[in-house]
Parts: structure tokens; C-alpha cells; sequence
């Protein structure tokens, strides 16, 4: 629960508290010229599907903020039934759906569920009237200083997650990561687990939200490396296909989701390859459990993502 700052250190405001779909007069449903956080500058963030930074702000009276028609509305729209915002929904639907986009300086911008950006006019700093130089529009297509955002005192950040295996086993990080050397009976990754315990969850460190490329990394704070960025498939020796013991994200780190339409995913390497689960999943130890030399997406490449 926090408040939401435009570009220029103003926060916006939901008039009333939410509540309004009507004529944005002087009673504007949204204003960005408050100077400090009150009852109507506070937002919760909903989880809608966290693992993509997707949420519905929520106002502190229960109403999400809604983007009319998904986005894509803009100057000279009076705010009724064509606004950019309401803020009287009482139910989460697509158009209350928004994506948050991390930004290298820690800001986000706020992307609606058509693909369009959220933006404060004049990066925030108005109260009145939406007119032709309309408070927030819903329109741009590409992020600028008008469509970031930071959020105070609460940050976006995804849930854990586990991930499951074509046969319906779950990743196991050994020692909850740390482990860079042969694939033995205290093997790096085994793929036989069938509930989620610590070493089973991984938290999705998102890299580049347009080419859904995450870094994944262990309770532990380690991440998962795909060596030589993929291209392996023997013993999980010194060249092992995967580590866990690395502190910082590389090259080498970065792991791109590949939606199917199952609502499965491939797992890409940064050199082009697959990570395959041997057998579909099932394995524990002294086994070839991981590869990353896979050039094609098949069942045993194909991995569930759960929210835990």
C-alpha cells in the first residue's frame, strides 16, 4: 500500500477515493498535482499474474482503476463512457489487467492490456479539467519520461514459483543453489520431486519485459546459469549444463519464456537452445537430469510456471 509519483515527484490522486466512470470535470476522476500522500493517494497492488508483473491497482475503497477499452484513448476525450480511466470497478476484468514494466532506474511504466502505455500529461502536475490536454491519456506506444512511474513504500515484485516438469515433477535446486560442480548423488538440479518444499521455489528476476527474459533465481539469492549460454548435454560434470552458484546475472543467466499455447513454456538459453528435462522429469541422481542443447521445443522442454 503506497503511493504513485509521476516523473515530476507529484502523486496521483483517485478523487473520492474511486467510485467515478462519470464526466471528469472539476471533480476529475484522476489527478496528478497532489504534493504528499493522503487516504486518496494510496493504491494496493493486486497480484493478477505475478510471475509477468501483471496486477489491477486497487483503490483504498475497494475500486480498481480501470483503462477504458483496454487503452488507446487520448486527448480530447471528456471523461464518459470513452475516458481513459475510470475508477468504479468492482470486479477485475482484462481491462483492469495492467503490466508493470521495470525501468533501469528503478521506476515502472504501466502498460495496458492492448499494449498501450499509461501516461500523466506533462509528467504529472494537473488537476483539472480533462480536456484536450487531458490529465492521463492511455495511448502512447512507446515508454518516455511521461510513462514512468515509482511507486512508494510497496514495489511490484513477483511471487515465488515453482516449476513443473511435461511428467508433473518439480525443479529441485540442491542446497537451495551454490553448487557448480559434477552432477553426483547431491546432483545441482534434480527433476524428481512431487511437492514444493524451499528448494523448489524460485523467484523470476524479469531482465526485458518485451522479450520476456527473466533470470531465475534461488531462495538462496543464486541464480541458475545455463553454462557456455546453453549448447550442453552430457554428464553434468565440470562443464555442466547448469550451475547455481552464481551471485550476479550475465549473459549467461538469461533465460527467455517461450509461451505455448497449452499455457506450458519453453525455457531458451541466450545462444538460442532449449532446456530439456530428461525423460519428461523423474530423476534424481547420477543421471544426464538437465540438458540445454535442445534446437527444438517438444514435450520434454515444455515446463509449467506456479505461483507459490
Amino acid at each position: 500500500m503506497g503511493g504513485i509519483r509521476t516523473v515530476s515527484g507529484n502523486y496521483l490522486t483517485v478523487v473520492n477515493n474511486g467510485g467515478l466512470g462519470g464526466p471528469n470535470n472539476a471533480s476529475s476522476i484522476i489527478h496528478t498535482d497532489a504534493k504528499a500522500v493522503g487516504p486518496w493517494e494510496k493504491f494496493r497492488l493486486k497480484p493478477v499474474d505475478a510471475y509477468n508483473y501483471k496486477y489491477a491497482m486497487q483503490t483504498m475503497s475497494g475500486n480498481y482503476v480501470t483503462a477504458v477499452n483496454g487503452g488507446g484513448l487520448g486527448g480530447g476525450f471528456v471523461n464518459d463512457a470513452n475516458s481513459p480511466i475510470h475508477t468504479d470497478a468492482t470486479k477485475l476484468g482484462p481491462w483492469e489487467s495492467l503490466v508493470l514494466v521495470p525501468q533501469t532506474d528503478g521506476s515502472y511504466a504501466i502498460r495496458t492490456t492492448t499494449g498501450f502505455y499509461i501516461t500523466a500529461v506533462n509528467g504529472g502536475g494537473l488537476g483539472g479539467p480533462n480536456n484536450a490536454s487531458s490529465i492521463i491519456h492511455t495511448d502512447a506506444t512507446a515508454i518516455g519520461p511521461w510513462e514512468t512511474f515509482t511507486f512508494d513504500a510497496f514495489k511490484p515484485a513477483p511471487s515465488p514459483v515453482a516449476i513443473r516438469t511435461s511428467s508433473g515433477r518439480l525443479l529441485t535446486v540442491v542446497n537451495n543453489g551454490g553448487l557448480g560442480g559434477p552432477n553426483d548423488a547431491s546432483s545441482i538440479i534434480h527433476t524428481d520431486a512431487k511437492a514444493v518444499g524451499p528448494w523448489e521455489k524460485f523467484t523470476l528476476k524479469m531482465l526485458d519485459a518485451s522479450k520476456m527474459t527473466y533470470a531465475l533465481q534461488t531462495m538462496s539469492g543464486n541464480y541458475l546459469t545455463a553454462v557456455n549460454g546453453g549448447g550442453l548435454g552430457g554428464p553434468n560434470d565440470a562443464s555442466s549444463p547448469i550451475h547455481t552458484d552464481s551471485t550476479n546475472v550475465g549473459a549467461w543467466e538469461s533465460l527467455q519464456l517461450i509461451s505455448q499455447t497449452d499455457g506450458t513454456c519453453g525455457i531458451r538459453t541466450t545462444t538460442g537452445y532449449y532446456i530439456t528435462a530428461v525423460n519428461g522429469g523423474g530423476l534424481g541422481a547420477n543421471n544426464a537430469i538437465i540438458r540445454t542443447d535442445a534446437t527444438a521445443i517438444n514435450a520434454w522442454e515444455t515446463f509449467t510456471i506456479e505461483l507459490r
